[in-house]
């Protein structure tokens, strides 16, 4: 997932780990360990009390997302972190939360392997960053476990959410994103990658997709969340 370039620069100047400066990782392992036990357990729909990754029993019927995975909080060291993956260039951070969350996340391996997908970010910031940061995590994790990833989702338009409230986020999910022509998931169960979970909207919105073109669930898998959930 790293470019050429990137690899030259990192065997002549390796990254550190933004926590405990050890070399090779911008989060090593440890690290990232501490960052998650550290993580409360909270419902990802109302914000109250939860087992971790689920909904709370009464937004659990509701929900299109089953779960969500996070590493953390969306606060130092991980705001730093996005922000450089988001804005700045620093690919292999993609690569390194995709390794912290693979040891989080429970793949159910029962029937057929989950398929990773992306909330997709617009057109004109892919190419602007010349990628996509939600697509170069899910993809980072789909090579690492060897799963499939697909793209499964469309962005309509150029329509950004930084800046809109709550209720703005809401409304603007309902028409910003739409499933790809054939998409037909026939029971399989879904891995929703993004970088962080804000209120919710665009992950809820595209479960909701996903689980109308026949997922048999979605899991939500991000970086980081912010947790400022308020309850219903």
């Amino acid at each position: 997932m790293t470019t050429t370039l990137e690899k030259i620069i990192n065997i002549i100047a390796p990254h550190r780990c933004v926590m405990c400066s050890n070399e090779n990782n911008l989060l090593c392992e440890t690290c990232a360990i501490s960052l998650n036990q550290a993580y409360g357990s909270q419902c990802f729909v109302c914000g109250r009390d939860s087992q971790k990754y689920l909904p709370c029993k009464d937004c659990a019927a509701d929900s299109a997302l089953t779960g969500l995975y996070a590493l953390g909080s969306y606060q130092a060291p991980l705001t730093k972190l996005v922000k450089g993956l988001k804005y700045h260039g620093t690919r292999q951070f993609a690569e390194d939360a995709a390794a912290a969350l693979r040891r989080q996340v429970a793949v159910a391996t029962e029937s057929l392997p989950p398929l990773v997908t992306h909330v997709p970010t617009t057109n004109r910031r892919e190419r602007q960053r010349s990628y996509d940061q939600a697509g170069l995590f899910a993809k980072a994790f789909a090579s690492q476990t060897g799963l499939a990833h697909h793209s499964f989702l469309r962005r309509n338009g150029n329509i950004r959410q930084v800046g809109a409230d709550r209720n703005g986020r809401f409304a603007q999910a309902e028409t910003m994103f739409s499933a790809r022509r054939g998409v037909q998931l026939a029971g399989r169960d879904v891995l929703l990658f993004d970088d962080v979970f804000t209120t919710g909207a665009s992950m809820f919105r595209c479960a909701r997709l996903l689980r109308d073109a026949g997922a048999g669930s979605v899991t939500g898998v991000v970086i980081a969340r912010k947790d400022s959930v308020p309850a219903a």
